[in-house]
């Protein structure tokens, strides 16, 4: 199965092509403010250098929040738009699961992971994994507040930390500062990986039977900051 995946929801947009499991290419940019300029020719840079059309994938993939108002409303319209164009199914992927998976099931198999997306003032976007597995709510609050409701199950554990929140030095002082965790902020995975974002939609799509019905463009729900 062909996917390509589409991730604009933070400052990092990225964009991956990935064959039953297999990466064929991916493209990223910087800048959260030129991603309605850049993003669809990123795309057809990349389908045309991997030999292939909009009309190739056989599903389309799209972060769905939380993160930028503006960066999940640009994602979803364009995997939207490619998916209708191709008649191809689309799915979408809560941003806090992109940001604690993997594309080595090995690795997951036992890290707690933190995903935390900057929400300002020293608040954030938060759910913490095992394994994959969400142990806890997405939730948007101070981090102080977000730290205070993990489950004593993880205390003295280390504790991975993802998501551009990494990379606000208020923050990353309010996780360096508590005792209780063991938080060990990954500042190379502060933003979703379009890989894993593949491999997280094509895996949801299996465990539908391939019901490509249900995964319609028109069935796709969003995650805005303003709904949390």
């Amino acid at each position: 199965m062909l996917i390509l995946a589409i991730d604009t929801s933070c400052a990092n947009a990225g964009v991956c092509l990935m064959r039953d499991g297999n990466v064929l290419g991916a493209v990223s940019q910087a800048d959260k403010r030129t991603h309605s300029v850049k993003l669809l020719p990123e795309i057809q840079a990349l389908l045309e250098a991997c030999g292939l059309s909009p009309a190739d994938p056989d599903l389309f993939a799209v972060t769905t929040g939380p993160g930028s108002f503006t960066g999940v409303r640009i994602g979803a319209a364009t995997a939207k738009m490619l998916a209708y164009a191709a008649g191809k199914p689309l799915v979408g992927v809560n941003t806090l699961d992109v940001l604690a998976g993997e594309t080595d099931p090995a690795r997951a198999r036992d890290e707690y992971v933190l995903s935390l997306i900057d929400a300002r003032n020293l608040r954030a976007y938060g759910r913490l994994y095992r394994g994959g597995r969400q142990l806890t709510a997405g939730a948007v609050d101070k981090v102080s507040v977000l730290i205070g409701s993990l489950p004593e199950e993880a205390k003295g554990q280390k504790i991975i930390v993802r998501g551009d929140a990494v990379l606000n030095p208020g923050i990353r002082a309010e996780l360096a500062s508590n005792a209780g965790f063991a938080f060990v902020p990954e500042t190379d995975k502060a933003y979703p990986d379009p890989a894993v974002l593949a491999a997280m939609a094509g895996q949801i799509f299996d465990s539908a039977l391939g019901d490509a019905a249900r995964f319609a463009p028109e069935s796709l729900r969003i995650e805005y900051m303003k709904d949390w």
